[in-house]
This record gives structure tokens, sequence and C-alpha cells, in this order.
């Protein structure tokens, strides 16, 4: 029996036989890239070589990425390089979490991920530290998790981070570890720096961001000093009070 391109490429990739379609036979066809697919197939009746399916398994392997691999982000304030904070993740027990509501509590975070905690091991959580606006003092959407084991920091990659916590996904990744001053935003308005220039709005993290904040309060007083303006200027003017007697002086 020929098969179709699309059986041939499913060999290819997975090493598996395609599903049969029985009672639908497969019309012959003249282009080579059908042909080489099927090629393949015919060879597969006889079984690959050790050495193409190691290659095979190869290729699949830089294709999936581990759950548990720390992401390419450098804290701009920090002053090692990037070979000396590989290492330092490679041994982390921190992690940092991000896109939280402002309204998720410390307990909801520490309920969470105690799920991946092993006491049972000598681990656990050893503390959250909250991210807070460096105004206001109130939760501005991230935290840092300290565990006891390197191991547990991984497991929460692995089965926390991509999940829904209070209708958010959030986002884990290991951190060097946790200094003083490093839970607060910096963001010109004091909270991160992500909610300084966003543009939609986001209920679970303070409505609009703050530049679009700036920009509508902006254009608000623009309105009111338009409307005010008419009524000193119109035919039927109303006089200006304090202000023209202020002048008048």
């Amino acid at each position: 029996r020929e098969v179709s391109l699309e059986e041939g490429l499913c060999l290819l990739c997975c090493g598996a036989s395609p599903p049969v379609a029985v009672g639908i036979p497969t019309a012959p066809s003249n282009n080579r890239r059908e042909k080489r697919a099927v090629s393949a197939w015919n060879f597969n009746q006889t079984g690959f070589s050790a050495s193409q399916i190691s290659h095979k398994s190869s290729i699949m392997s830089n294709v999936v990425v581990p759950l548990d691999r720390p992401s390419n982000y450098k804290d701009s304030q920090s002053k090692v390089d990037r070979a000396t904070q590989e290492n330092a993740l490679a041994k982390s027990a921190t992690l940092y979490v991000g896109n939280l509501s402002f309204y998720t509590t410390e307990e909801q975070i520490y309920e969470l991920f105690s799920k991946c905690a092993s006491p049972e091991e000598g681990g656990g959580v050893k503390r959250v530290i909250m991210g807070l606006d460096r105004h206001t003092r109130t939760p501005c959407g991230f935290c840092f998790v300290e565990y006891y084991t390197h191991a547990e920091a991984l497991a929460c990659l692995r089965y926390i981070s991509g999940t829904k916590l209070d209708e958010r996904i959030v986002r884990c990744d290991l951190d060097l570890g946790y200094k003083e001053g490093r839970q607060f935003g910096r963001g010109k308005s004091g909270g991160q720096v992500r909610d300084e220039h966003r543009q939609d709005y986001d209920a679970g993290r303070g409505g609009w961001g703050a530049q679009a904040q700036r920009a509508q309060e902006e254009q608000r007083r623009r309105d009111r000093e338009e409307v005010y303006a008419d009524a000193r200027d119109g035919p039927d003017a109303v006089a200006g009070g304090g202000g023209d007697w202020k002048q008048s002086e």
C-alpha cells in the first residue's frame, strides 16, 4: 500500500506507524516529496537502525523544552555575569513569582506552593515575601517564595508555573536569592514596570496602567478647563469670582 505525505511525515517525526485507513486506497503520486515519504514508510517495514532511532530521539529532545529549565532573564540591577548566574541558579531554592493579582494574599500563596514542599525530606516553604508598591506599601503583583531545597523549587517550575491562582496564570522562575529592597516595585509610580507601560485594563492589577491613568486624568483636566472657559467667555458668562478679583488688585 502506498501512503500519503502526511503518513510518511508522521513516521519520520514520531517513529511510529501511522494509522491505516481501511478501504480507502491512496492514489499514486508523482510528487517527489511524497515518494520520499513513501520510501521512508517502506523502509520502516524492515526496521530503523539504532543510530537512526538515536538521531530522531536527539532531535525531539531539542524540540521539547524541559519544564524546570529557568528562563534567560537577567536582573538589570544584578552585578554578576551570566556564567555566575547560571551556577547560582543551579543551586537556588528561591522562586520569583509574577503575574499575581493585587488581591492575592500571602496565605493563598503559601497554601499553593506548599503542595510542592517535601517536609519529610527536611524541606518546606521557608518564607513568602510579598512584592509591594514602593509608595503605598500595598501588594503590586509579584512575590518571592523561598524553599529549603533546590528540588522543591524545580518542582514548582514543573507543576505550578503556568497554573491559575485567583483566575490568573502565575509565572515562576528561579531567582538568585532575595535581598532587602527587592520587595518594592521599580516603576516610576511605585509598582512594577510592566504596569507602568500597560495600555489595557486589568481589574486584577489596579485597572489601567499607570501611564494610561495619567493620560486619562490629563484629558479630564483639559475637558474641565474647556467647560469653564466656555462658561466665562459665552454670551451668558458667569463672573469668575476670586480669580478675577485677584487679577484686578
